[in-house]
């Protein structure tokens, strides 16, 4: 979410003295207003990407969304099937009827996408359905149709970094509480009275929805903590789910090695046979 601009506390964004040391791409990048997918993702890493190696550099990849990075490694399928109004109309049914009804409507159009997906994940639900609509084919087709356009796969060295759950737990609530006290509350009362609409795609980001629930009036900025720690407790397992899927990974325990021998490994790891 850090492609958002406005998008600052909540997003962890670097500080300027982070960015000196070591340039960022896809900060900023995009209006708090649009979508920002994985489609538009990989083609401006692609572009950072190449534009980093022609300067002799060596990019690295730097997140912790498992979707973005399974693209890149193998690629999406390319196939025009992009419709903003339709999917306008998708997110106000959402918005009514909630996310289980469309897993509904999901199961007659491609049940094997349906049964794939939470019925609570409303924005791939909602993208299931714009491809059927759109190419009248199912998603899970297009997917496991070896023959349809894809985006390039690019091969990548993979590094996890690790805590036990216990540590990670502390530092969740650690970082939500530095967070809510840097201003974050504020940073969101900033964007909906600058006009972005209070289900923008941006506000999906980890705990945006209680920070707004909490301008609304909703819901005390006193108990905000506590919902957003456990709703990042629950993103940190759903990454783990992801990345013991990726092929090849470099597992490396921060508390078990200690930062300066996980740095070692790490680099020994990205880049094989350079000194560093």
């Amino acid at each position: 979410m850090q492609v958002y601009r406005g998008i600052d506390v909540g997003a962890a964004k670097p500080s300027p003295e982070e960015i000196r040391a070591a340039p960022h791409h896809l900060i900023d990048v995009a209006d708090p207003s649009e979508a920002y997918d994985l489609a538009r993702f990989l083609r401006d890493a692609a572009i950072a990407i190449d534009d980093i190696r022609r300067r002799g550099k060596i990019p690295l990849i730097v997140g912790g969304t498992g979707l973005y990075i399974k693209g890149m490694l193998e690629g999406i399928f390319d196939v025009s099937s992009r419709d903003a109004s339709l999917r306008r109309a998708l997110e106000r049914r959402m918005s009514e009827e909630g996310a289980p009804a469309l897993h509904r409507l999901l199961r007659h159009a491609d049940p094997a996408a349906a049964n794939r997906l939470s019925p609570n994940d409303s924005q791939r639900i909602a993208r299931a359905l714009e491809v059927f609509a759109t190419t009248g084919r199912p998603l899970s087709a297009w997917h496991g149709d070896p023959g349809a356009r894809r985006t390039p796969a690019r091969p990548l060295r993979l590094v996890v970094l690790v805590r036990p759950r216990a540590v990670l737990n502390r530092r969740i609530a650690d970082r939500v509480n530095a967070m809510l006290g840097a201003g974050w509350i504020e940073e969101v009362e900033r964007l909906l009275r600058a006009g972005v609409a209070d289900d923008a795609h941006c506000f999906k980001a980890l705990g945006y929805r209680w920070i707004v629930r909490a301008v609304r009036g909703e819901i005390s900025p006193s108990d905000l903590a506590e919902p957003i720690a456990q709703e990042t407790r629950q993103f940190a397992k759903r990454q783990m789910t992801w990345f013991r899927a990726l092929p090849g990974a470099v597992w490396l325990d921060l508390e078990v090695l200690g930062e300066c021998q996980a740095r070692r490994l790490m680099e020994e790891a990205l880049f094989p046979g350079v000194e560093m």
